[in-house]
């Protein structure tokens, strides 16, 4: 028993007892429920601490699934919640609502309580430091979903104060005034960005100074935010490419191929691959993707089930471009500030003329605004292995 400040009545000596033995069990209950506590934080601490070590290392999370171990969806969520101490996870995929209870390393679905194992697989790591470490599909390439806040750097690529419209611009109905962006997806393939390093060691080693190329202040400053490093020496810079939804399959397969330039969206300053830095002049050369859209590209998009957005989706590539010892021009005929010609006396406009007292043709080619072509700067490069098209873009007009 308790005896309050409050009690009038005289306390005997064996009240007293009782009242000691009392005290004496409550703080032991009150010392018993911190040991408990200490011991259940100890408990998740443990397996946190595992998981956090496994995680810290190149890896990847795999399912036991009927037919063996696949891919687990929303791994990446995983990660997160690890990195915040957390062992549960509850996600949304194909319909079904699932829960990832890292602690016992299983995924259980919510309606039918299925479970199923989970497990964190050591790996090597890929050619970026931030690509994907799970085995590389036989195809050679995949596209991986951007983690959140790539994304909200992603969706400032579509801010621009420029209007939708111009006498290049093929207009659209309904009208609309701004760009959203709907999806976005990293593109992991080994054997094209293999051939761009190659591309950009060999420039770095033989270039000895490149003018620092200026692109739009807006789309540098969202894209110095995105993962990775640009070697600015050579004047490696993230730029904007608009394409048609039946190039997008080819482009990820392949490429940019030099050999096709021009034959879609013409080639008034060459035969290269343009490019642009306001997505208002990106958004002059796609077309849309009608909602439920080419089923081949949803496939490949929006595997298993994934819900494509109800919408006509229109695409874009964010794109390393090496644009190295650059020349100028506004006509397209001659070099800016001169009078000497942008093309060799042969070969064409595929390819850039000599830099002075080189043999070697000039990287690439900048499109100032001129006579025809006031309002945007155009970037074109003549040789694919000198682009890498990092990031798949599907957005919608608004």
């Amino acid at each position: 028993m308790y005896f309050r400040k409050s009690d009038t009545r005289i306390a005997t000596e064996s009240d007293l007892v009782e009242g000691v033995r009392v005290e004496f069990e409550e703080d032991w209950d009150r010392r018993c429920q911190k040991q408990c506590a200490k011991a259940v934080a100890l408990a998740v601490k443990r397996p946190i601490d595992d998981l956090k070590a496994k995680v810290g290392k190149p890896h990847y999370w795999e399912i036991e699934l009927d037919s063996g171990w696949g891919e687990l969806d929303k791994a990446d969520l995983a990660d997160i919640a690890i990195q915040k101490g957390e062992l549960t996870v509850k996600y949304q995929a194909r319909r079904q609502s699932y829960v990832i209870d890292l602690g016992h390393m299983k995924q259980v679905n919510e309606l039918t309580r299925k479970e199923r194992c989970i497990r964190c697989v050591p790996a090597k790591g890929g050619l970026l430091n931030y690509w994907s470490v799970r085995p590389m599909p036989r195809e050679g390439w995949r596209l991986v979903a951007v983690l959140p806040e790539v994304r909200e750097t992603l969706a400032k690529v579509f801010h621009t104060d420029e209007g939708f419209h111009g006498r290049d611009h093929p207009g659209a109905s309904p009208a609309y005034s701004a760009l959203r962006l709907q999806c976005a997806w990293r593109v992991e393939h080994e054997k094209n960005f293999k051939k761009y390093k190659l591309e950009l060691d060999d420039l770095q080693r033989s270039t000895v100074k490149c003018h620092q190329l200026k692109i739009r202040s807006e789309l540098f400053a969202v894209t110095e935010k995105l993962p990775g490093r640009r070697e600015r020496s050579i004047n490696e810079k993230y730029l904007l490419h608009g394409t048609k939804p039946e190039l997008v399959l080819p482009i990820l397969e392949q490429g940019f191929n030099e050999r096709f330039a021009g034959s879609s969206a013409g080639s008034a300053f060459g035969e290269g691959t343009y490019f642009a830095d306001d997505p208002a002049k990106m958004n002059q050369y796609v077309l849309p993707d009608p909602f439920p859209g080419n089923e081949k590209l949803r496939e490949c998009l929006f595997p298993g089930g994934l819900e494509r957005p109800p919408a006509n989706l229109h695409y874009a590539f964010l794109c390393r471009v090496v644009m190295g010892i650059f020349v100028e021009t506004t006509d397209g005929n001659v070099i800016q500030g001169s009078s000497s010609t942008l093309w060799p006396k042969t070969g064409g406009r595929r390819e850039l003329t000599d830099m002075p007292g080189t043999r070697m043709p000039y990287h690439g080619l900048v499109v100032n605004q001129g006579l025809g072509h006031e309002r945007f700067k155009e970037y074109e490069q003549f040789h694919g292995d000198r682009i890498y098209p990092e990031y798949l873009l599907a957005y919608q007009r608004i």
